[in-house]
């Protein structure tokens, strides 16, 4: 008991440290270090009450955005990761410093035209075993891979005809078109850095809200923000590249968790580390806390332009040093927001000025205790202009 006690308190005690670093209320008189982040913790809760009240309703209101599940009756999925998955296929990709990942669903961020719409749509992960290339050139290896399939293609399937092959090279993202029986087939790559263990967001969401499902809440609370500015008809257009679909706001969540300890790094320790835990303890930094800290941590701690989130060990890692050149991207490791051009968050820096401009709402009500909290964050735009980072 005394283990988990003391862990409990070390995270809380990281909460308000920084929450006092950043808000550094004026006691009467003076208390040490500890002291400070425990009454700073409190206080936060106790000030930002209507915050937290409107994150528990809009957490449980939102609801996810999920695509039709795709009904892939042909395993066409199954056939490709088995194919690829094979000791032939990896041996030969390896040889060219290459893995697959996994083969999933591929579900876009943006609303997909009528000529993309196929019986089965699916991507392709693959990263690198070995050493990270200088560059990523994310373009050029897909369409090697590609050109690949197109020869092994009705190896992958040798049960059923494969008909109609078409590989659009040329395209801004490149894909490959058939016909497996009467099923027809996209396919796309996504290059990543890493041959990580983590593919889906959903599986990860899955393994981490049974033991603190605050992120679930806060995520869809913050979606639900964005998109509400979302109003005027250019707002809308410039809404794809700048808010982050769900379930990377989920995973931006997880990882400020697992900096203050509310969440381990290692996944593998999941179940030891956070079985003692009770609910009542776990929830004592309020929702509304949760938030401005998350703001807090995109701005100051992580930087979305550099950083690259690497969410199984809660660690960020340079971009540049792993071929991650195009610093307006926000970059997470897993497939959700994977190397697919148009498919992830491309202008952070609006991004970042929508943070900003709601940090600075919050900790002038934390400073001041007066106006209306929950209003004047629904008032801040889509693109605050009067805002600097």
């Amino acid at each position: 008991f005394c283990k988990y006690f003391l862990l409990f308190s070390v995270m809380t005690s990281a909460v308000g440290k920084r929450l006092d670093e950043v808000i550094h209320f004026d006691f009467s008189k003076p208390h040490d270090e500890k002291v400070r982040a425990k009454l700073t913790v409190q206080l936060c809760s106790q000030f930002l009450e209507p915050l937290t009240a409107e994150i528990e309703k809009k957490g449980e209101e939102e609801s996810v955005d999920e695509e039709e599940e795709m009904k892939d009756e042909l395993d066409i999925m199954g056939q490709m990761n088995k194919f690829l998955g094979s000791p032939e296929s990896e041996k030969f990709f390896k040889r060219r410093n290459l893995k697959c990942n996994a083969v999933l669903p591929f579900i876009s961020c943006n609303p997909l035209s009528d000529w993309e719409k196929r019986d089965v749509s699916v991507v392709a992960s693959f990263g690198f075993p070995n050493k990270v290339p200088v560059r990523l050139l994310a373009r050029r290896r897909s369409n090697k891979i590609l050109d690949i399939f197109i020869d092994q293609i009705k190896h992958m399937f040798p049960q059923h005809e494969v008909t109609d092959i078409e590989h659009n090279d040329a395209a801004k993202v490149p894909y490959l078109l058939c016909n497996v029986d009467n099923c027809s087939v996209i396919i796309r790559i996504s290059i990543k850095p890493f041959c990580g263990p983590q593919y889906l967001a959903k599986d990860v969401v899955e393994m981490y809200r049974k033991k603190d499902d605050r992120f679930i809440a806060l995520a869809n609370y913050f979606h639900s923000f964005l998109k509400a500015k979302a109003i005027k008809k250019g707002d809308k257009r410039k809404a794809k590249s700048v808010i982050p679909k769900l379930c990377t706001l989920k995973m931006m969540f997880v990882h400020l968790f697992k900096h203050y300890g509310l969440l381990p790094a290692d996944i593998n320790s999941l179940e030891g580390m956070m079985s003692s835990l009770s609910v009542e303890d776990s929830q004592s930094i309020s929702l509304g806390t949760l938030f401005f800290l998350f703001l807090d941590y995109y701005l100051d701690v992580i930087s979305l332009e550099e950083d690259f989130l690497e969410i199984s060990t809660g660690e960020s890692i340079q971009k540049m040093s792993i071929g991650l050149t195009n610093l307006n991207i926000l970059s997470i490791s897993d497939i959700f927001d994977d190397h697919i051009p148009g498919e992830r968050v491309n202008d952070t820096l609006i991004f970042k000025k929508i943070l900003k401009a709601s940090f600075l709402c919050i900790e002038k009500h934390l400073n001041t205790r007066t106006g209306d909290i929950l209003n004047d964050l629904r008032v801040i735009p889509l693109r605050p202009k009067h805002i600097t980072l």
